[in-house]
């Protein structure tokens, strides 16, 4: 669909208001067009309908002199993903229309091109990296939170690391951790299968885990959705490490204690 031209317009600096003589606007244009004046910098889209064949609003007061009896075109053709003017020969205001394209295209590119330094969403077919320079160390992915890094996902000597933030100057002391053998020895390992798949796993059931070592686990048992689907518990196997170290110190202990009795 081309332009609406017919007739000419009187507009005001500072004002929304836009006067028509010769139009008919009820039965051309809509709330949403786009208004164009030769030689304008600007563009300006309609704040509604015409209240009149010969009476509109603008979303935004006019910026340019004020004028009357000066052609004009109102663009009703847009791109369907961005509502871009889609201009058609001879319209007025084209050099805009591509201006506005050019700049969200450049804009669009840019943010293809650049490397990104965060990430908040989701990916629906999953990601990969490729470390060209295989250097030891080299960091695929870091995890911040409050500007620290807590986290980072690395690469080097033909492995991957999952790290964790562990700085000994992040942390407060609190003391030994004791009583390890007893909470290694509750941990029920099982053996399982995920539902729909064939696979045979060796783990836990978090919520177990969870009243052993509540640190390791996020989520609540048996939470769900308000769809009625559920929010399952998720587990870090790495936060038990620890307890089995410290356990293997006690039994090492228990183990020494009893051959030095039998000596």
């Amino acid at each position: 669909m081309s332009q609406y031209r017919v007739g000419t317009i009187a507009v005001t600096n500072g004002s929304a208001a836009v006067t028509g003589t010769g139009t008919a606007w009820l039965a051309n244009v809509a709330a949403g067009n786009v208004l164009f004046i030769p030689g304008d910098t600007a563009s300006y889209q309609l704040a509604g309908p015409p209240s009149s064949d010969t009476s509109l609003t603008l979303a935004a007061p006019y910026g340019g002199a004020t004028r009357a009896g000066i052609a004009y075109g109102i663009t009703r053709d847009f791109t369907p993903n961005y509502n871009l003017p889609y201009p058609q020969d001879g319209d007025i205001g084209t050099g805009l229309m591509f201006k506005r394209a050019m700049l969200l295209i450049d804009a669009m590119a840019s943010s293809l091109v650049a490397p990104a330094t965060s990430f908040n969403g989701t990916i629906a077919e999953g990601f990969s990296t490729n470390d060209i320079a295989s250097f030891a160390g080299a960091v695929h992915h870091a995890f911040e939170q409050a500007g620290v890094v807590v986290g980072s996902v690395t690469t080097g000597g033909g492995a991957t690391f999952f790290n964790t933030l562990s700085d000994r100057r992040t942390k407060n002391l609190i003391g030994p951790l004791t009583g390890a053998l007893e909470i290694v020895r509750r941990m029920a390992a099982i053996l399982y299968r995920h539902k729909g798949h064939d696979q045979i796993l060796a783990g836990f059931f978090a919520d177990e885990i969870q009243q052993l070592v509540p640190c390791s686990v996020t989520g609540e048992p048996g939470a769900t959705n308000p769809d009625g689907s559920i929010i399952p518990q998720q587990f870090d196997p790495g936060r038990l490490v620890p307890y089995l170290a410290a356990a293997l110190v006690e039994l090492d202990a228990r183990v020494s204690a009893l051959s030095g009795e039998k000596s």
